[in-house]
């Protein structure tokens, strides 16, 4: 048995440690091309460095995933994220950061949290006030009922 060089490609001998063309380091050990097989091949019985490149390879594979998990986090788990204009008289303004809300162009400029599960925003204001509205996205806009006992309304905002 030989020990095939990775880095020439130069035959030594069993008890070589480093490469008697090139000077580097041998690492595993290689069976030759023999009369049985034809010399058509060289096999390999042990190499760290495929261990090593096959870590290398999970190592990768790994932190691609975790980064494509983080990304669909903060960007694609969250429709409503951004500044939405519309609303009565398309005066009105809301913007939806993670988790937190603003209004402006009401009577009063609000704050608060919301929520959403399925199609229902739940919209918890500052002020104690805690409003359920039916969504729907569509394309670039953003459609809000909001319904009780007593009435009906619907508004209509434009992504910008």
């Amino acid at each position: 048995m030989s020990k095939f060089c990775v880095s020439c490609g130069a035959v030594n001998s069993d008890a070589a440690n480093v490469c008697s063309r090139c000077g580097k380091q041998l690492e595993g050990s290689w069976e030759t091309p023999n009369s049985n097989d034809g010399g058509s091949t060289i096999r390999q019985k042990y190499s760290p460095k495929s261990s090593s490149l096959l870590k290398w390879v999970v190592g990768i594979v790994s932190i691609v995933i975790i980064l494509c998990v983080v990304l669909v986090m903060l960007f694609g788990g969250n429709k409503l994220r951004g500044t939405w204009k519309g609303g009565k008289d398309g005066g009105e303004t809301i913007t939806f950061g993670s988790n937190e809300f603003s209004t402006t162009g009401y009577k009063n400029e609000y704050t608060g949290t919301y929520s959403t599960d399925g199609n229902q925003l739940t919209m918890k204001y500052d002020n104690g006030e805690v409003i359920t509205f039916s969504y729907e996205l569509v394309e670039d806009s953003l459609i809000l009922t909001y319904s009780n006992d007593d009435s009906e309304y619907q508004k209509i905002y434009v992504k910008q």
